[in-house]
């Protein structure tokens, strides 16, 4: 089984019928030497074929800190994964594709420099078959991979769905759409090859600030994204600081026209920052780790079919 870790990535390999898992915060603080001991960061690389978790011999070079996202490319038969290497120094950093496949992790060469992006959004559109770089946290720039080369799109990101701090992103094939959603639960849909690309989509209610570090995933077999966790951070009157109010444990469901709470026999305890994929042969959500109410770094599995969780 993994260690116990938050802020890690997951997708899911249809072609090998894995689910891919890499990194992640460990919980485990950096030497004493330090001024200010924080979190390490880890580079390893699980994949999950529904009954146990395996270590593949294969890491890579990354920045892990200023977050990443990885996809699958079922086009190319390869998992992609963008952050920024350790390798690059100075403040004109630029972002670095690698590529998974049966044989390990391999640096991509891009015809493009991508500025490097804090916490970025990355998804595949498997109508058009090209991967969608949505900026981070920082920037408001889109980018499209068609297998061979980057283009940058001249559409924008709005600013509270930019950044997996604060919003995630699916593709919802019933809409053919990318959706977002945000902490204040606002979301929106962009088409990119419409003339009208964002538009609204009815809101999640979010009573009392807003949810940070929660996931989602699209079910395609049920046509509906699911949506598990957060912690709940509001500011208090007159004050510049967020403060915790609450760590989540409910799930969410929207079918393209509503968000609606459902009330599953069973849940996973309260955390953030955990990862989910979506197993397409097995037609159930994949919930990995993150952070328990108390601190507690996470390595527990769960699995999500439509009317209950169970763990593994």
């Amino acid at each position: 089984t993994p260690t116990p870790r938050a802020f890690h990535q997951m997708t899911y390999d249809s072609t090998r019928q894995l689910v891919v898992m890499f990194g992640g915060q460990s919980g485990v603080l950096t030497t004493a030497e330090d001024e200010f001991p924080q979190a390490s960061w880890l580079n390893d690389t699980w994949t999950f074929n529904g009954d146990v978790w395996q270590q593949v011999n294969a890491s890579i070079s990354l920045d892990s800190s200023g977050g990443y996202d990885i996809a699958f490319d079922a086009n190319r038969n390869v998992t992609v994964l963008i952050g920024r290497s350790q390798e690059s120094e100075g403040n004109n950093r630029f972002a670095k594709m690698w590529e998974f496949d049966e044989s390990g992790w391999h640096k991509a060469t891009v015809n493009e420099e991508i500025p490097a992006q804090l916490f970025p959004l990355l998804v595949i559109d498997p109508h058009q078959k090209d991967l969608f770089l949505f900026s981070g946290f920082q920037l408001s720039e889109i980018w499209q991979y068609d297998g061979q080369a980057w283009s940058h799109s001249p559409s924008q990101v709005p600013p509270l769905m930019r950044g997996s701090l604060i919003a995630k992103v699916v593709y919802f094939e019933q809409l053919e759409a990318f959706v977002f959603t945000n902490l204040t639960g606002g979301t929106e849909k962009f088409t990119p090859f419409q003339e009208e690309r964002w538009s609204f989509l009815p809101s999640r209610e979010e009573n009392n600030g807003g949810r940070f570090w929660f996931d989602m995933v699209y079910d395609t077999a049920r046509g509906v994204i699911v949506l598990f966790g957060g912690q709940r951070q509001a500011r208090p009157a007159g004050s510049l600081q967020l403060e915790v109010i609450q760590t989540l444990n409910d799930t969410w469901e929207f079918d393209g026209e509503v968000w609606y709470e459902v009330s599953p026999r069973q849940v996973p305890p309260a955390r953030y920052g955990h990862a989910m994929a979506y197993d397409e042969a097995r037609g159930v959500v994949v919930l990995f780790g993150g952070i328990a109410a108390d601190g507690t770094y996470l390595n527990d599995t769960w699995e999500y079919n439509g009317l209950t969780w169970t763990q593994k």
